[in-house]
């Protein structure tokens, strides 16, 4: 035992002694600086980017209620998961699957993109979307709604086309903070407008669900 003391304490001396690589010297900025300033010095032209991540489950629990808004009963919007009456947060049903620490098991969240993530995201956003709408529906005042500020739901792009470019860039500013200034750019979320009313007895309805659902599960939504 004091033999293996005597080799740690020895391996803990021979670290200390080790020197540290070499950095490169920092620079010092040269932009003007208030004359009782001290030197700044910049960050090491080495220094590692932060990569992209995904919003952990804390954000995602703030970020739908501000997304969204409130649903029809006035209670901030979330995923809901189960059978009314007894509807619960799947942002805490399934928190630790998504990979939120629990401190006991896990003591760092888990960021990683998976398809569990994108399936459970897809759940959350069809629930949210649902919910959304059905608050405007029950709406009369168009400025108090979340999805259909500036639209109908008997508006479509042929009856309202001003109104619906308006409310799909409105959806863009809104969900991923983008403010639009190419209506082309909208093509897509029009394309895809069109397309999930086909054969629908709720086009217009169902198009505005799946423009909803498609901005909740774009990367614009998740990573930052």
């Amino acid at each position: 035992m004091r033999l293996g003391w005597t080799l740690l304490c020895c391996g803990l001396i021979a670290c200390g002694k080790s020197k540290p690589p070499q950095q490169p010297p920092p620079t010092e900025v040269t932009s003007p600086l208030p004359s009782d300033h001290p030197p700044v010095d910049t960050v090491p032209s080495n220094a590692p980017s932060r990569q992209p991540g995904r919003l952990s489950i804390t954000q995602l629990r703030g970020s739908f209620p501000v997304a969204l808004g409130n649903d029809v009963n006035g209670k901030p919007i979330t995923w809901q998961v189960g059978v009314a009456p007894q509807l619960q947060s799947g942002f805490d049903v399934y928190a630790r699957t998504l990979g939120e620490a629990d401190f006991a098991d896990l003591t760092e969240d888990n960021r990683e993109p998976s398809p569990v993530y994108v399936k459970f995201m897809d759940d959350a956003a069809r629930s949210g979307c649902d919910q959304a709408l059905t608050a405007d529906k029950a709406q009369t005042d168009a400025k108090k709604r979340t999805l259909l500020r500036y639209v109908s739901l008997t508006d479509t792009p042929t009856t309202n086309p001003t109104g619906f470019t308006k409310n799909l860039a409105y959806l863009k500013l809104r969900l991923h903070g983008v403010k639009v200034t190419d209506d082309t750019t909208l093509e897509p979320l029009q394309t895809l407008f069109s397309q999930a009313g086909q054969g629908s007895t709720t086009p217009v309805e169902d198009g505005w669900r799946a423009v909803c659902v498609a901005l909740l599960t774009a990367p614009e939504f998740h990573l930052y």
